[in-house]
């Protein structure tokens, strides 16, 4: 991603298009590509779903929702609050549109077989039929509803490492590492690419073993696994529903297109070719199997 970032800024264009610019740069990278962005002379266009990021990089945001585009003026911050009013004043207008609508029917009802009101009613007929209908923006399809499992009760050391060290074709990447995760605590891990996140993972998970000292799980642990290339694992030629029956198999009393529209695809949606789906959509089919059962 860095090298592909130098490359096109060394190009000085007069146009940048980013399509999700920060995807797998570590903080620091972010930070220097929010700084560069900020400064840079020319136009910029860019995807992305870090708020922070639109703050720091965006004069303006165009919400693409509904089969519209919207353009809002500042960051995400203004957006959210220009976006509420908007939505605020929506609702307004459609529930005085309403009371408009029902005075209309009302009199039409009331006088439409009386032969001295008859221009009267057919006015209104007309109007109503002219009447452009103020809709609200459907956004339930943006939303995904799921839970995680309630795992076992573990052990209240869940992870422990004791001067692990772990490396490749021996060189140590980590050195000498005692770490302790209890029950409930909830950690992020941050630094350079290449500093060792990853490896640090992969020996908690058991897919490294250590070159010395000891990475162990607690008893009872229940472990769920999702990767930054987790989208690499789908066949691109199988619909939604075909990548999920082949990934949890037919669950009794369980209606897989049920799951699915709790995962944001809703209806027609799990017929379409995972190939077809945008990349947060498609990682979503690969959580793990656990994280299915609600």
């Amino acid at each position: 991603m860095r090298v592909a970032l130098a490359r096109l800024m060394l190009s000085a264009p007069d146009l940048l298009v980013l399509d999700e610019p920060t995807n797998h740069l570590d903080v620091e990278s972010v930070a220097w590509l929010e700084r560069y962005l900020a400064d840079w002379p020319g136009a910029i266009l860019f995807v992305s779903h870090d708020r922070d990021f639109i703050d720091a990089v965006a004069e303006r945001v165009i919400e693409v929702s509904g089969g519209r585009a919207l353009e809002y003026v500042g960051g995400f911050a203004e957006f959210v609050v220009q976006r509420e009013e908007r939505l605020a004043g929506l609702r307004a207008a459609q529930a005085q549109q309403q009371r408009q609508v029902e005075h209309l029917e009302q009199f039409i009802d009331r006088f439409r077989y009386k032969a001295t009101k008859a221009r009267q009613v057919q006015s209104r007929i007309k109007m109503l039929q002219r009447l452009e209908r103020i809709e609200m923006p459907d956004r339930a399809e943006q939303a995904a509803n799921f839970a995680f499992p309630k795992p076992q009760r573990s052990s209240r050391v869940v992870v422990e490492l004791d001067d692990a060290t772990v490396g490749f074709d021996g060189a140590p990447v980590l050195s000498h590492v005692d770490m302790v995760v209890e029950r409930g605590a909830k950690l992020a891990l941050i630094g350079p690419n290449g500093a060792g996140k990853t490896t640090l993972l992969r020996m908690i998970l058991g897919e490294l073993e250590p070159d010395s000292g000891t990475a162990r799980l607690g008893a009872n642990v229940d472990v769920a696994h999702f990767t930054q290339h987790q989208v690499d694992s789908l066949r691109f030629d199988r619909t939604v529903l075909e990548e999920l029956r082949a990934a949890v198999g037919e669950q009794h009393g369980r209606n897989l297109r049920s799951v699915l529209a709790g995962f944001g695809f809703p209806g027609d949606a799990v017929d379409r070719k995972v190939g077809d789906l945008s990349g947060a959509s498609a990682r979503a089919l690969r959580w793990p199997e656990s994280w299915w059962s609600r």
